[in-house]
């Protein structure tokens, strides 16, 4: 038990790496115009609760507590992201604010994180329709990965 509690921080470091390399290998995709892996390499909130269903099923409460922890700290690390509408983008802000002694104007920065919010709600829906698609194929075709 006292190795695990230690070995806790460098694993989510681990994570942590593995999450950016995950982004490098979408981004690079979608700049190959490979839409079909991007989409195999995201799950919204269709498919995670898919997944969710699936561990639940197998009654495997050590996997299930893994995913919960690996999920939270994916969404922390999206979370502290520089992008507008995130943590991280209000962040971004007030190193701004503090580099040249003054912030945005408070209506820009409102409509940049406004753009930002439409981005990522426009990214929510087309992965949970991609999540729908995968969904039904699946259970059309169980066979296929």
């Amino acid at each position: 038990l006292p190795e695990k509690i230690f070995s806790a921080p460098s694993y989510s470091l681990d994570l942590t790496r593995l999450t950016f390399l995950g982004f490098g290998q979408l981004f690079q995709s979608l700049e190959h115009q490979n839409y079909q892996a991007a989409s195999q390499s995201v799950a919204g909130p269709v498919g995670i609760t898919i997944i969710i269903s699936d561990i639940v099923k197998a009654g495997n409460l050590p996997l299930f507590l893994w995913f919960l922890g690996v999920m939270s700290l994916t969404l922390a690390i999206i979370n502290i992201l520089p992008f507008p509408a995130l943590d991280g983008g209000r962040a971004a802000f007030l190193v701004i604010e503090g580099t040249f002694g003054r912030g945005v104007k408070p209506e820009v920065e409102k409509w940049i994180h406004f753009a930002g919010m439409v981005f990522l709600l426009a990214l929510i829906l087309l992965i949970t329709y991609s999540d729908i698609q995968k969904f039904i194929l699946h259970q059309a075709f169980p066979f296929l990965p």
